[in-house]
């Protein structure tokens, strides 16, 4: 990103079980908070992550398998 940015991602779990997703920066270190993702592989879901610095950055699944469908990202003036 080349801004602050409220950083959206639309997913859903990879598998039966609930899932996990993190906001990275270049160097692994967590973003921001982790969101939870329902067991159920039809159910998108959504989490903003608010105030993100610009940066590289990377989206990545805590424990297991993530299908991400969209992401939004927002600038903030």
């Amino acid at each position: 990103t080349t801004n602050k940015a409220n950083i959206t991602v639309y997913f859903s779990s990879g598998g039966s079980s609930a899932r996990y997703v993190k906001l990275m920066t270049n160097s692994d270190s967590i973003k921001s908070t982790v969101s939870t993702v329902p067991g159920d592989q039809n159910s998108i879901v959504s989490y903003t992550f608010e105030n993100i610095d610009a940066g590289y950055l990377a989206l990545a699944s805590y424990n297991s398998g993530i299908n991400i469908y969209c992401i939004l990202i927002e600038y903030i003036n």
